[in-house]
């Protein structure tokens, strides 16, 4: 009897020894798990901290170093420095605003590989992933999003399958939409054929289309680039007041409402009508124009001329360099802006309205090794500015705020440099006027 109640003590004793050590376990486990909570949510607030760090441009020439705290619907609400441990908050509203650059680490991830290009008729562009098109909508996937996004098909202009800047054969494909103006989407295969036809539907292995043989079946991985009938285009109007949003991943896209909701996601609802949010650390830029803000290129020049240094005529390209390609200076490309060639200058009727240039000026990266350009500003035919000689091997030269004292007639030059016009295309990138 002894023995069995022994038995029993001992059996407990190492019973209550076990539960004990199992809930010191759990307890254990359980602030582990709150502990690298709390540093999940710390690195979090890091994070969304250094993504709200930015360069904020207040009308007409302040720039602020700043935290962007919250996005409204008629303004941004920044903190400038920290009084007494208590941030130092302050509104400005849009009309105020001219550009917020975000300090975001730069990614490396433009142009990522096997994503598509889509471009709509407005001049934005998209990287994503195209999942369908059906019922007159594309519907991709983009920027982390977990629901697919919805673009109408009556706004795009061309789709380009894995495009790449570096690719000769995206390149040309590029060039091509920048000079199409064709009657019917055009099917531009990837073993060079071309094939038309009314786009009607395409699904994750094949695009289906109506041609004049009647309806018709392309297998997807053999189409490399869709470029749209010009005549069934529709694209809404774009309103004075907007904003140029540019994404880390390289889309950018014309809105015209942007809104922080209750998860500090940043809403956007772009002039195409897409509707999607996503955080501060996606976006790049966000150029606020308005009547007091605008592209010199969203104007209609008065007058262009071009002086060839032997016979070949060269056009002014508008929002593209002079060879149907995006502008790019360095490893930068931009949304706006003008391309010409050597020699040659355009002329703008500015009517008083406007007191400030800002520009950034080169040669395209696409050019070679002999591109060498002069740029010169005339307002009112007086010369407010000429750069020295520009090569492809030249940085970017930024024209900071140049002042145009109201000047009715603004023209621009671009002149002959060391090598004559070879290969001098002369890039006029992100030109601001500013009120």
């Amino acid at each position: 009897m002894r023995y069995l109640l022994r038995n029993d003590y001992s059996f407990r004793l190492e019973l209550s020894l076990n539960i004990r050590i199992s809930i010191f376990l759990c307890l254990l486990i359980s602030l582990f798990f709150a502990a690298k909570a709390k540093t999940d949510e710390t690195d979090l607030q890091t994070h969304n901290i250094l993504s709200r760090k930015a360069i904020v441009w207040e009308y007409p020439d302040q720039k602020i170093d700043c935290k962007l705290i919250s996005i409204k619907s008629t303004g941004v609400e920044i903190s400038e420095t920290e009084v007494q441990g208590e941030e130092n908050k302050r509104f400005i509203p849009f009309n105020d605003l001219v550009r917020i650059s975000f300090k975001n680490k730069k990614q490396n991830n433009l142009h990522p590989a096997n994503l598509s290009l889509i471009l709509l008729e407005n001049g934005d562009r998209i990287f994503a992933s195209i999942e369908k098109i059906e019922n007159d909508y594309i519907f991709i996937k983009w920027n982390m999003q977990d629901k697919l996004l919805q673009i109408p098909l009556e706004t795009v202009r061309a789709i380009l399958f894995h495009y790449s800047r570096q690719d000769k054969i995206s390149r040309k494909l590029l060039s091509k939409v920048f000079q199409a103006d064709q009657q019917n989407d055009y099917y531009y295969l990837v073993n060079g054929d071309t094939v038309s036809g009314e786009l009607k539907s395409m699904d994750s292995s094949a695009v289906s289309l109506e041609s004049r043989s009647g309806l018709r079946s392309i297998l997807r991985n053999q189409i490399a680039a869709i470029i749209m009938n010009r005549e069934l285009i529709s694209f809404p109007e774009t309103k004075l007041v907007h904003q140029l949003v540019q994404f880390q991943n390289g889309s950018w896209l014309n809105c015209h409402t942007i809104d922080t909701d209750k998860s500090n996601q940043i809403q956007f609802e772009t002039i195409a009508g897409m509707k999607f949010s996503t955080g501060f650390e996606a976006v790049k830029s966000i150029t606020f124009l308005s009547s007091r803000v605008q592209f010199l290129s969203a104007l209609k020049q008065v007058q262009y001329q071009h002086v060839p240094y032997l016979s070949q005529h060269r056009d002014l390209k508008v929002n593209r360099n002079n060879h149907d390609l995006f502008l790019q200076l360095g490893d930068v490309e931009f949304p706006t802006g003008l391309g010409m060639y050597s020699q040659s200058s355009v002329t703008y009727q500015l009517s008083g309205q406007f007191q400030r240039l800002h520009a950034s000026l080169g040669i395209d990266q696409s050019a070679g090794k002999y591109g060498s350009v002069l740029f010169s500003v005339e307002a009112d035919r007086r010369k407010i500015y000429e750069s020295p000689q520009i090569t492809r091997a030249t940085s970017p030269v930024d024209i900071k705020e140049l002042i145009l004292d109201h000047c009715n007639e603004l023209k621009l030059n671009v002149h002959f440099g060391e090598f004559g016009d070879i290969q001098d295309l002369a890039n006029w990138c992100d030109l601001l006027l500013i009120k």
